[in-house]
């Protein structure tokens, strides 16, 4: 009788020990595989001039939950009210000039 408590004690105690390995085999490797792509989405945001926006389709559950390049993206770096008025203004006065010259210009053939 001992010696069959013995074997199945040992068994039991083997079987627990491979399933533990193999936890810890499993935890590490989804631990490498987390590290990658926690990685990588690092360098996605880091990116610089990398813009996101959701995409207009959405899936059979009409969710919005993946983020897209947004390759049409404007800074709007030109879109301040100064700036504009700046280059009205410099149109106008191109504008003026280049009528100045055509009037003067018909002044000397006449």
């Amino acid at each position: 009788g001992d010696v069959k408590v013995k074997r199945l004690s040992t068994y039991h105690s083997n079987s627990l020990l491979k399933g533990s390995r193999a936890l810890i085999d499993r935890a590490n490797g989804a631990a490498s595989r987390w590290d990658v792509v926690k990685r990588q989405v690092i360098e996605l945001w880091s990116s610089q001039g990398v813009y996101w926006h959701f995409p207009k389709n959405t899936d059979r559950l009409d969710r919005r939950i993946l983020l897209t390049k947004n390759r049409d993206f404007k800074t709007h770096e030109n879109a301040s009210y100064e700036l504009m008025l700046g280059l009205e203004r410099e149109k106008a006065e191109r504008e003026r000039t280049e009528l100045l010259k055509k009037k003067e210009e018909r002044e000397r053939e006449k």
